[in-house]
Order: C-alpha cells, then sequence, then structure tokens
C-alpha cells in the first residue's frame, strides 16, 4: 500500500493505532476519539468524516495496523514526534468495538448488515440505560462496549478505575465492572461472571485440569484454539 492510501482524514498523516468504521473508512485512534466526542456535542448522529455516513459502531482495524507500522520503517520522515504521539495515545480510547448510540438510521443505497441491525438493537442491553447504578446512568450519546464472554452491554468509562478491557488482548469484558457498580445477572441483562475476567495470578491449574482438556480435545477432535475459545479465552 502506498504512503498516500494511508492517510487519516482528520490529522492528514499517516495513521496512528488504526481504526475503521462501517463505510470501511480508517482513522488514527486518537484523532477518531476526538472527532466523535465533537460530534455528539452537535448532532443526534455521529457522521464518518470522510464519507459523512452515519457510523453506527467502530473498532481497531489491526491488519492496517501492521501496513502503517511497515510504511513508516520504509520512511522515516513520514514518523510523528514523540510528542504527537503521545497526545494521540491520550486519547486513543478505542480498545473493543464500541457501540455508537444516534437518534438516527442510515439512509441510502448500502444494504444494511446483521450488525447494523444488532448495533440498533442490542439484544442484551445495558443495565444502566434507563436506570441508575453506582451513581451513573447512561445518556442518548453514552459509547457502548460489548462483552467479548456474554456478549452483554455495558457504558464506555475513561473516567472509571474499575478496568474493562484485559490489559493482554485489550477485549472487553463485564464481569469487574457491574461487580463494581452493584449490577448481578437478570432475565433482562447479561453479566458474565467474575472468574472470566479474574486476573492471571489468581488463576490456578491442577494437573486435572489439564488432563480434562486433553482429554476434551482428543474425544472431539478439536483444536486447541477451539476449546480455549469456548471457555471464553479467545
Amino acid at each position: 500500500m502506498d504512503a498516500e492510501h494511508a492517510i487519516c482524514c482528520i490529522c492528514l498523516n499517516i495513521w496512528h493505532d488504526v481504526t475503521v468504521a462501517p463505510c470501511f473508512h480508517n482513522f488514527c485512534n486518537g484523532c477518531f476519539l476526538e472527532w466523535l466526542t465533537r460530534s455528539q456535542e452537535k448532532r443526534s448522529s455521529v457522521l464518518c468524516p470522510q464519507c459523512r455516513a452515519v457510523v453506527q459502531f467502530v473498532g481497531k482495524n489491526h491488519f492496517l495496523l501492521n501496513v502503517a507500522d511497515e510504511i513508516l520503517k520504509a520512511d522515516s520522515s513520514l514518523k510523528r514526534t514523540n510528542d504527537e504521539v503521545a497526545i494521540l495515545d491520550f486519547y486513543a480510547t478505542i480498545q473493543s468495538n464500541l457501540v455508537v448510540n444516534s437518534g438516527k438510521h442510515l439512509h441510502g443505497k448500502r444494504a444494511r448488515s446483521q450488525v447494523d441491525e444488532e448495533a440498533d438493537n442490542p439484544s442484551n442491553p445495558c443495565p444502566q440505560c434507563g436506570t441508575e447504578y453506582g451513581g451513573f446512568r447512561c445518556n442518548q450519546t453514552t459509547i457502548h462496549l460489548q462483552c467479548q464472554a456474554c456478549g452483554g452491554m455495558m457504558p464506555l468509562r475513561t473516567n472509571n478505575s474499575v478496568p474493562q478491557h484485559c490489559l493482554g488482548c485489550d477485549k472487553a469484558f463485564c464481569s469487574t465492572y457491574w461487580h463494581a457498580q452493584g449490577v448481578s445477572q437478570s432475565d433482562s441483562h447479561r453479566v458474565c461472571s467474575r472468574e472470566t475476567f479474574k486476573p492471571m495470578s489468581e488463576w490456578t491449574t491442577s494437573l486435572e485440569s489439564l488432563l480434562q482438556l486433553m482429554k476434551t480435545i482428543d474425544m472431539n477432535k478439536l483444536s486447541l484454539r477451539s476449546v480455549l475459545h469456548s471457555w471464553g479465552c479467545l
């Protein structure tokens, strides 16, 4: 990919920590978060800064992150200063897929995908949408994260001390957050077990559990990856 095709249209520099919108336009993580914040202050819908399509969810683009790194290695003159990178990293809070609330629906020629429909009507609503827990209640512009383990929704709280992302894989998990808010699972919303987001130092592995894992893989002809995925580890 040429450098001219790896430009963030917000800052006009090579992508840094690339994020992608449903319209497949890519931006720097920090740049898009600033754009999202300003957009929500001015209008009910967040629009793509490049094509003006309504943005209903956004996530990281790990493939293009590698591409951007290769471009910068090939031409060091395109690199930002350390201060510029530090500022971008400070604002870069997109780690897992974010669901962006919007008062309008997407109109146009592009067919709506299943992901679009799920973003509009999440099957596992956030408990803090409509009810206050822990002194916080979502509003119409609150950005939400979807838990990687149970599929439930929770608000993105960047100013909250309770962790919402795994430090190893950057994926979002809701158990610790909801426990801190005093919310437990009910028929109306999902909350995964605290075991799901337990620090690695607290996990104990016995010979019996390892043998059970090997037996499960052998009996069902499964790969290690598929078993770990079913356990919510991947």
